[in-house]
């Protein structure tokens, strides 16, 4: 899954250069309140609350964009569109369920590749610092 995930890192750096370490407690943002938007989004699946799905998914796509999360931004588009279908159009629900898995997948698989970078940077500032 990792293999498809897209991560715009020239984004992402410009969030670290102006959050400086608060960048870490966006990404931690961005993981719980992801996770509660998902979840928001499943249980508006289930019930077929179309409005919801486009409220949730439309707010997770600005966040998903802040910090670079391309994949979670277009899976949270995607599922909005498709919800914005079965509305106008009559699509069946079906879409909408994919597009949520998929976002959640996308959600979580990139959540691990922001985490090993701020890891990895932690590592690597712990190490300068140790050689000045």
């Amino acid at each position: 899954m990792e293999n498809d995930i897209i991560i715009d890192w020239a984004r992402f750096y410009l969030a670290e250069k102006a959050l400086g370490q608060r960048l870490e407690s966006v990404v931690d943002w961005f993981d719980d309140d992801g996770a509660s938007a998902i979840l928001s989004i499943a249980r508006a699946v289930d019930g077929r609350d179309g409005l919801t799905i486009i409220r949730v998914a439309g707010l997770l796509t600005l966040d998903a964009l802040q910090i670079g999360a391309l994949s979670v931004s277009e899976k949270a588009t995607a599922c909005e569109l498709a919800a914005r279908d079965c509305l106008d159009d009559g699509a069946p629900w079906q879409q909408v369920h994919v597009s949520a898995g998929a976002l959640a997948n996308a959600h979580r698989a990139t959540l691990d590749i922001l985490w090993r970078e701020l890891e990895a940077q932690r590592t690597c500032n712990v190490a300068e610092a140790r050689a000045a």
